[in-house]
């Protein structure tokens, strides 16, 4: 659906980026993320890690794919600067789901979406030197913008999760067949 001429997708990178360019840290859930127990120290503790990572992503448990279905921006400029051009590189790739592109876009080299070929036999490396490519990355050299995958404790998914046997605070019903009741009771 769009609104006001705005993609969705494009949408919630422009909404992150208005919070972050005012300073406040952003945090976006997909509306398929339960929120089991208050996540905010755990990602207050996330932040603070010694590579002071600027964006935080869920990552599922049997993947190395960074997932947008819940991330966390710094309040900073480059958290802001990156987020416009990943809005910027959606509307010019609309076919592209958010979720396929952060691999290609941070050279999440073991992402399942940058490293070799698709099941269509389509280019998905970060480099553009294997013939026709997934998606078109942006023209020049890419930002170095450091980023980090959120703890066990606090996110876990259908496919499971490693973290505390109570379950994590947040919840993506990704690959999820049980209820909340079965999962959570």
């Amino acid at each position: 659906p769009r609104r006001l001429g705005v993609e969705a997708a494009v949408a919630k990178y422009l909404a992150l980026a208005a919070v972050t360019r005012l300073g406040a840290t952003a945090v976006w859930l997909d509306l398929d993320v339960y929120v089991r127990s208050d996540p905010s120290q755990l990602i207050r503790d996330a932040l603070a890690r010694k590579s002071f990572p600027e964006l935080l992503f869920a990552r599922h448990l049997n993947t190395e794919s960074l997932s947008p279905a819940v991330m966390v921006a710094r309040g900073s400029e480059e958290a802001t600067g990156l987020l416009m051009r990943y809005a910027g590189w959606l509307r010019e790739n609309p076919y592209l789901l958010d979720h396929q592109g952060w691999d290609q876009f941070l050279e999440n080299r073991y992402g399942d979406y940058a490293a070799g070929f698709d099941y269509q036999g389509r280019n998905i490396t970060v480099e553009n030197d294997k013939g026709p490519s997934h998606s078109f990355l942006p023209q020049g050299p890419l930002p170095h913008v450091p980023y980090a995958t959120l703890g066990d404790e606090l996110f876990g998914s259908g496919d499971g999760w490693r973290g505390p046997e109570d379950g994590p605070a947040l919840f993506h019903f990704w690959g999820a067949n049980e209820t909340q009741e079965e999962l959570f009771n």
